[in-house]
């Protein structure tokens, strides 16, 4: 597989979904769940999605596409929620 300067471009911030990914069985709980209370939603939203558009352009099977766009929209969801939460008034 020849991979041109685009694709590296658009497979390199892939990357670290990818590593987590493939070391899924490693013991991640303690460190993910320290990490993942500090991400804004809305950054793993967008990077969610973005997945999803890797998943698009190089042509992966049609369930990793609506696997990873369905969690990116989830994401989504909850900090708009969380935003629209945070500017209430009374």
């Amino acid at each position: 597989m020849n991979l041109s300067t685009l694709d590296m471009l658009i497979l390199i911030p892939f990357l670290p979904l990818g590593l987590v990914a493939l070391t899924w069985w490693l013991p991640w709980e303690k460190v993910l769940d320290s990490a993942w209370d500090e991400l804004p939603k809305f950054v793993v939203a967008l990077y969610f999605l973005y997945a999803a558009f890797v998943a698009f352009y190089f042509k992966w099977g049609w369930w990793i596409k609506f696997v990873l766009a369905s969690i990116g929209i989830v994401f989504l969801f909850g900090a708009i929620r969380e935003a629209v939460k945070g500017t209430k008034h009374g």
